[in-house]
Order: C-alpha cells, then sequence, then structure tokens
C-alpha cells in the first residue's frame, strides 16, 4: 500500500509531542507499506532532513511567499 503521510509541521527531529507522534506513526507506518511524509520545512536543518530521508520518503514543500522573518501569530492572521 502506498501511504501519504501529511504533516502541518517538520516532525524531525522529534523533540516535541507533535513531532514525535508524526515521526513514530510513519515510521510504524513505512514497515509495512510505502509511506511518503509531505511537509513544510521552511526552519528544518539540512542535515536532519537528511537523517529522516534514510528511514523515510520525504517530500519539502516550498510556501509561497515564505514566513521568513513573520512572527506565529502574524503567519496565523494572514491564513
Amino acid at each position: 500500500m502506498r501511504i501519504l503521510v501529511v504533516s502541518t509541521r517538520f516532525p524531525y527531529p522529534p523533540r516535541w509531542g507533535f513531532a514525535t507522534r508524526v515521526y513514530h506513526l510513519a515510521r510504524r507506518l513505512a514497515r509495512n507499506d510505502e509511506v511518503v511524509l509531505l511537509s513544510p520545512a521552511d526552519h528544518a536543518d539540512p542535515a536532519d532532513l537528511a537523517q529522516l530521508r534514510e528511514e523515510l520518503d520525504v517530500e519539502v514543500v516550498e510556501l509561497a511567499g515564505g514566513t521568513a522573518g513573520r512572527s506565529k501569530r502574524v503567519t496565523q492572521l494572514a491564513s
């Protein structure tokens, strides 16, 4: 089976609740099926991205317009 996991945040490294859940869910699904992780990775460390790619197929999405330099609340308001 081919499974697409869509995450609103880049889940690696899994150091906080949401990231941990998405990361372990994707890894578990990847044991028996083909899993692709689709996630924005604005602030992802390239080393983290490379490390995750060793475990899963990862597709990084560039956000149109970007959110660099904007606070979380301003970004939420704009969306």
